[in-house]
């Protein structure tokens, strides 16, 4: 869904509901250290200098070329929205941006 393709901000407290009913692997842009919870998982970022992507498809953190998953932990693995409300909350970043990935057959 071309919905899922678009990259959002959003503020310390949110919810992602995906309208779909296959789970969707989100890409996350964060913005320092900090720690989120979301789809499930709680994931804390320890090193960071500029803007980290973590990819829940590719179970990957990187920050540019560097690699940040050894400063990543995570509780249940990388997020994943399942249909219907996800809550979410972060604290110590100064920045979060989703793009969910919803899709359909």
């Amino acid at each position: 869904l071309n919905t899922g393709d678009i990259l959002r901000a959003v503020g310390s407290e949110f919810t992602a509901v995906n309208p779909t009913l296959m789970d969707a692997y989100p890409i996350i842009e964060v913005e320092g250290t900090g720690t989120l919870s979301f789809g499930g998982t709680e994931l804390t970022l320890t090193q960071n200098t500029g803007t980290t992507v973590i990819d829940s498809e590719m179970q990957d953190a990187y920050e540019g070329p560097i690699n940040r998953n050894p400063y990543l932990t995570m509780t249940n693995g990388f997020p994943v929205l399942t249909a219907g409300n996800n809550a979410g909350t972060f604290t110590g970043f100064s920045a979060v941006r989703i793009k969910p990935r919803w899709w359909m057959l």
